[in-house]
């Protein structure tokens, strides 16, 4: 079967119109048409790749979709996953209000609308990097208002990816030793 991630190379039926499907860099679930057709539109809508549900989120609706094919730990599983992940689905589907307390994603969204005019985490180096000091990672902070950035150093057990990072001092060290920096995950 030729699927969104490649040719797959295991496919396992998990109720009639449903299989999970495996390949080499990927996987997630496949469902027939008729399947598809059954399920809600705003899954479709957002989560679909043609017939293809990937394995990391969007494989949440599928279960969400076909609640008596699947055991009460994947569909609580699946819940979770759609409420951190897709909490606007989440909200239509379960006609609720997900709140940022609730909801990874909607904590994302508050944290970025909150710190727009502030420095955040853009990349980091930990003190593995030359320049770092030990218990230390210097952050390469970046303002979303006007796109600057500026470097700072941040103890160890204070650095998280939502801090914001001008309550720490600033660093005149750039880990890359380039003009531009380079883009680091933190």
């Amino acid at each position: 079967m030729i699927t969104p991630w490649g040719k797959s190379q295991h496919v396992e039926r998990h109720a009639e119109g449903i299989s999970f499907v495996s390949t080499a860099s990927h996987g997630g679930y496949h469902l027939s048409r008729k399947r598809l057709n059954q399920m809600p539109q705003y899954f479709r809508k957002e989560c679909a790749e043609g017939a293809f549900f990937e394995e990391d989120c969007c494989w949440c609706v599928v279960p969400l979709s076909f609640l008596a094919q699947f055991d009460d730990k994947t569909v609580e599983v699946a819940k979770n996953t759609l409420l951190n992940w897709f909490p606007d689905l989440y909200e239509l589907h379960n006609k609720t209000v997900v709140t940022p307390k609730m909801s990874m994603k909607r904590r994302e969204e508050q944290f970025r609308r909150e710190t727009v005019t502030k420095f955040v985490p853009r990349a980091c180096w930990g003190d593995w990097e030359e320049t770092t000091p030990k218990g230390f990672v210097t952050v390469l902070g970046e303002r979303k208002a006007d796109g600057a950035t500026k470097y700072f150093l941040v103890p160890d057990d204070k650095y998280h990816a939502q801090i914001v990072c001008d309550d720490f001092p600033e660093s005149n060290v750039n880990p890359t030793g380039r003009s531009k920096p380079r883009r680091v995950l933190c």
